[in-house]
């Protein structure tokens, strides 16, 4: 996300656009998993899961049910979506952190009209889901959602046609 990010803001330069920040926004991470007490990132194997909790092993993984079964399901971010209780943020909390993010947007004094956000597929299916009501299954390479805020910083969201 950041190399596309940072595609991005280059492009917007090149095409004559004041790009004011570039910078990482804490909000768009990845939802909070924890195991063991620690924040873990959603990762493909219980060797890197484990690597990210200290004195954890990959069998110590394997006992945690959320965590033996998102590596056994063919669509983890879908599973995810539609899990009733991860091990910490669930798609309606990780939804919540984004309109609080982009309503807070309305904030800047300055004469910012446009902003990019580039995130992971677990964000932009939790927010869709919150949107549409169902989950849009994984997004194709150029797609995403469009947010609309106002001075009030009420958000409107919606999920954008993928490209072709």
């Amino acid at each position: 996300t950041r190399d596309t990010a940072a595609a991005v803001a280059r492009g917007a330069e090149e095409a004559g656009a004041e790009v004011l920040e570039d910078g990482i926004a804490f909000a768009l991470r990845n939802p909070d998993l924890y195991l063991a007490g620690v924040r873990v990132n959603m990762v493909s194997s219980e060797e890197a899961f484990a690597e990210q909790v200290r004195g954890f092993t990959e069998a110590d993984v394997a006992k945690v049910a959320f965590f033996a079964e998102w590596l056994t399901v063919p669509d983890r971010v879908g599973w995810w979506v539609r899990h009733p209780e991860p091990p910490g943020d669930d798609a309606a909390a990780v939804a919540a952190r984004i309109r609080t993010f982009a309503a807070s947007l309305a904030d800047r004094t300055d004469d910012t009209a446009f902003t990019v956000a580039v995130t992971h597929s677990p964000v932009l299916r939790a927010c869709a889901l919150d949107v549409a009501g169902s989950d849009i299954g994984e997004p194709a390479w150029l797609a995403g959602l469009e947010a609309e805020i106002e001075a009030d910083r009420s958000v409107t969201m919606r999920v954008l046609d993928e490209a072709p």
